[in-house]
């Protein structure tokens, strides 16, 4: 049995438990898995790392050797329809999320019930840790029902607020909503204000706070929120358009919401979780996922801390596929596992940054492409 951990835990006993958890989970995928451990094999003979197996992997920094597989891999398997070739042997898939496919195809990644009751749990704890939403609070979801969405941004969510606050919860967009979301808005605080014991929170993307601020801004009209606007997703329609501080400016004036408690979250589908913002904006990492920032010369060297790099990130719950991915966004480390935040908590913060261009590594892209051919013919 694993020990928990919290976010006032001692930084020392975060490393250990991380390194545990994430290093079972490799053996996992490395023992049942033939194509993730084909892949790792490849890439010696391809000179792209060194012969990595479990044994290999003693301590913390070890996890850095872990063979990582590219996101936009994910995205190439979904195009051709073959996102079984990467399933670990022994789990039964349940159910399937996606990216919005804002750039192309969604990517679709494949879960046990195992992974989702791992991934949702540490999820319910980080947002209940970092975000402070309790039992009694709601949330009203600024999204299409999830009956309509497969999006991580929208599963994801639900099932984490839905372990907080069971019921309390309430979408902008119903299965008979019509009208402005301002509108909607307003009619949903009205049903909910009266028997609402806690907070009400908002969870959206961030162009309808823009749309529903301009909309009372128009009218010249507040109205009051007395918990947090949770962002996430949806930048990519915005950027041009709007400064972020500009719309934080029009959340507090519209929504009546303080800076510290409007709250932006980096969403990451490869392994479906959410890292929400502490009261100072650093995007704090669910503490036993390993993150890393790697040099896009080399994805097996690591940046130093406060210097932008490829992000990668490891899960330890994740059991239908190898869960060790180098994404194609560059970002930064901005509180390290050995540190505190100015919040208090401990563990890893980062920022995204922006899109890496030519996200897949080269050597990466040549051994999956071999891999893909060896596997289809048997």
């Amino acid at each position: 049995m694993i020990e928990k951990v919290n976010f006032r835990s001692n930084p020392q006993k975060i490393r250990e438990i991380k390194f545990k958890m994430i290093k079972k989970n490799f053996e996992h995928h490395f023992k049942n898995n033939p194509f993730y451990r084909k892949y790792c094999e490849l890439l010696y003979e391809y000179g792209v790392g060194e012969k990595i197996t479990p044994e290999k992997i003693k301590e913390f920094d070890d996890l850095l050797k872990i063979p990582l597989i590219p996101s936009d891999f994910f995205k190439e398997l979904s195009k051709i329809g073959k996102e079984d070739l990467i399933i670990t042997k022994g789990v039964e898939i349940k159910t399937h999320f996606t990216t919005s496919g804002t750039t192309g195809t969604p990517t679709k990644y494949l879960f046990d019930e195992e992974s989702l009751k791992l991934t949702n749990a540490e999820t319910i704890f980080t947002c209940s840790e970092v975000l402070e939403v309790q039992k009694d609070d709601w949330i009203i979801f600024l999204t299409p029902l999830p009956e309509r969405s497969k999006t991580g941004l929208v599963q994801g969510a639900y099932r984490m607020f839905k372990g907080i606050v069971g019921d309390n919860i309430h979408f902008l967009y119903g299965e008979e909503s019509k009208g402005k979301p301002s509108e909607l808005l307003e009619t949903i605080l009205k049903k909910i204000e009266e028997k609402c014991k806690g907070k009400i929170h908002l969870y959206g993307p961030p162009f309808l706070y823009y749309q529903i601020a301009e909309e009372l801004k128009h009218k010249n009209k507040v109205i009051k929120i007395n918990g947090k606007a949770m962002i996430t997703g949806g930048w990519k329609k915005l950027k041009g358009a709007i400064p972020r501080q500009k719309l934080h400016e029009l959340i507090t004036e519209r929504l009546n919401i303080h800076e510290k408690e409007i709250r932006d979250g980096l969403g990451l589908t490869d392994i479906f979780t959410w890292c929400p913002e502490c009261e100072y904006h650093k995007k704090h990492i669910p503490l036993e996922i390993y993150v890393s920032v790697r040099n896009p010369e080399n994805i097996n060297a690591e940046m130093e801390s406060g210097k932008e790099g490829l992000l990668a990130f490891m899960s330890p719950y994740i059991k239908s596929f190898p869960p060790f991915v180098i994404t194609g966004d560059i970002g930064v480390e901005t509180v390290s596992v050995n540190e505190y935040c100015e919040c208090g908590r401990v563990g890893n913060a980062i920022e995204h940054r922006r899109r890496a261009r030519g996200t897949l590594p080269r050597g990466c892209a040549l051994v999956l492409e071999e891999l893909i051919k060896k596997m289809e013919n048997g």
